[in-house]
């Protein structure tokens, strides 16, 4: 459990140091990408606990 949550700290501060590095308008683009990926998962996910 340690090393997980050791892990998720890790790759949190490598993804904040990405983000740094990014201009503004290559920053809208990530958190639009992003946020279009947790659309699709929320959405597979609702697909799938309907269909089992």
């Amino acid at each position: 459990m340690v090393e997980t949550l050791q892990t998720m700290i890790d790759d949190g501060k490598r993804i904040a140091n990405l983000f740094e590095k990014l201009t503004d308008n290559d920053k809208n683009m990530a958190l639009v990408y992003l946020s279009a990926l947790l659309d699709k998962e929320l959405a597979d996910t609702e697909r799938a606990e309907k269909a089992g």
